[in-house]
């Protein structure tokens, strides 16, 4: 047992050893990608949608939610990578051919999914803090807090993007589900708001966007930042993100051993 164990373990970091390096070899493009995207979202948030009326604090409450929803949608990129991949040479039929057990597979795919969602979602935090300057203040920022939230928020992502792919049997169900799950998932998990915003002008929304993820997602990494007035509580929120990575994790690998066939 102790010698499959540890083979199992050898094997699990060779894959992930591999899926390093094919994320470093092509990760610049995707870093420039993300950093045009942010730079919009950013600038038009915290200079020009204040004409319109938005609160002062708008950037900042984007800033960070740009952090999210660029790992959460990163995530989601990848799961459409794994769908189009069942469709054709089918890789992921190939590892569950290695002698370690298919559960372990899965979790190592959403690892990999995580560790890309880490360093592209990363680059968003330096980006804000350039673009609005003197308009951020830290005082409340903890650092701790921060890499704690930051570390289980892609990890989230890993698992997330796992139970996305068991759902998605080929394109066209991706489709289905990007649009009836995951943009619902983002619309209403405070993207563009806190939750506590969106208690105070639609209570019954807000208490049924408790059952959303995203919800502690963009509300826990604000308040490791911008402090915890007029957000969730930051273990709260922490506690509830790990709830929910562990349930699609479950979730999904379960789906896929059944669906794949595989025990």
């Amino acid at each position: 047992m102790f010698n499959q164990t540890m083979s199992s373990i050898r094997v699990l970091s060779w894959m992930l050893w591999r899926d390093l390096y094919v994320i470093i070899k092509h990760i610049g493009g995707k870093i420039i990608d993300s950093l045009v995207w942010g730079t919009n979202i950013i600038l038009i948030s915290a200079f020009v949608l204040p004409a319109f009326g938005t609160s002062n604090v708008f950037g900042l409450i984007i800033w960070i939610g740009t952090i999210t929803s660029m790992a959460v949608y990163e995530a989601v990129y990848e799961a459409q990578d794994m769908v189009a991949d069942r469709e054709g040479n089918f890789h992921t039929g190939y590892l569950l051919t290695l002698p370690i057990p298919s559960w372990l597979v899965f979790i190592k795919m959403a690892l990999s999914v995580a560790i890309n969602t880490t360093v592209l979602s990363f680059f968003m935090f330096p980006l804000g803090r350039i673009i609005l300057r003197n308009r951020v203040s830290l005082i409340y920022f903890s650092l701790t807090k921060f890499l704690l939230f930051f570390l289980v928020l892609n990890l989230f992502c890993g698992f997330f993007a796992i139970w996305i792919y068991s759902w998605a049997k080929n394109p066209t169900r991706f489709s289905v589900v990007r649009r009836r799950v995951v943009n619902p998932l983002w619309a209403f998990g405070g993207a563009q708001f806190t939750w506590y915003i969106l208690y105070e002008t639609f209570p019954r929304l807000a208490l049924i966007a408790l059952l959303n993820p995203l919800t502690y997602a963009f509300d826990g990494l604000r308040a490791s930042v911008l402090g915890p007035e007029g957000y969730i509580p930051f273990w709260v929120s922490f506690t509830m993100v790990i709830f929910f990575a562990i349930l699609f994790g479950w979730w999904g690998i379960a789906w896929l051993r059944k669906r794949l066939d595989f025990v």
